[in-house]
């Protein structure tokens, strides 16, 4: 497996990828990791203030398409694993793309939706699982989102039923096994209009 994240200037259509970090992890095992800043020479003010990166942390990191290509050989044929992985798959592919280089063919696996198979919770954003399963690090910086989704990785493989023996297993696993999402309490109505 290995895990990804990206932090971007936008969104797949408009924005660029400013830093990629990832983890392979073999039986649970960090057996690699990959952490590289990307320039662009303008990040918007709102994205600066999400992760703390501004232009001027980009100055001499690789262009796009030479962390691309070191991001691809790092991945090689790996599962490519991401909380939300439509979002980092899908732009990281679309940049291969629009470069001329070949899309991503890896096979995903979205840890929102393993986690909504195997963690008991009302959400299943970053946040709410790292607060749920006691991961402390910074957030909306790549790398340090990429140790958090591989610990929730390695935290739902641990609670997969028996049946549940191969990468095509978890991955089918991910998308039909039942929710365990839990509802929020509804409000209490009474309470509004008890006159007390």
């Amino acid at each position: 497996f290995c895990v990804v994240d990206i932090e971007t200037t936008g969104s797949i259509n408009n924005g660029q990828i400013i830093e990629i970090g990832a983890i392979k992890l073999i039986n649970g095992e960090q057996t690699g990791a990959f952490s590289t800043l990307i320039y662009t020479d303008y990040v918007p003010e709102m994205i600066t203030e999400l992760t703390g990166l501004s232009a001027n942390d980009l100055i001499g990191a690789p262009n796009l398409a030479c962390a691309l290509k070191n991001f691809r050989d790092f991945l090689g044929s790996c599962v490519f694993v991401a909380h939300n992985v439509r979002f980092d798959y899908g732009f990281i592919s679309k940049s291969l793309v629009d470069l001329g280089y070949p899309p991503l063919l890896n096979r995903p696996l979205c840890t929102v939706e393993l986690a909504r198979r195997c963690i008991p919770s009302q959400r299943y954003k970053l946040n709410s699982l790292k607060e749920i399963l006691g991961i402390e690090n910074i957030h909306h910086r790549a790398f340090s989102d990429a140790i958090s989704a591989a610990e929730i990785l390695k935290h739902c493989t641990l609670k997969l039923p028996w049946s549940v023996q191969s990468v095509e297993d978890l991955i089918f696993f991910s998308k039909t096994a039942p929710s365990l999402q839990i509802a929020p309490e509804p409000l209490n109505q009474a309470k509004f209009f008890n006159k007390d």
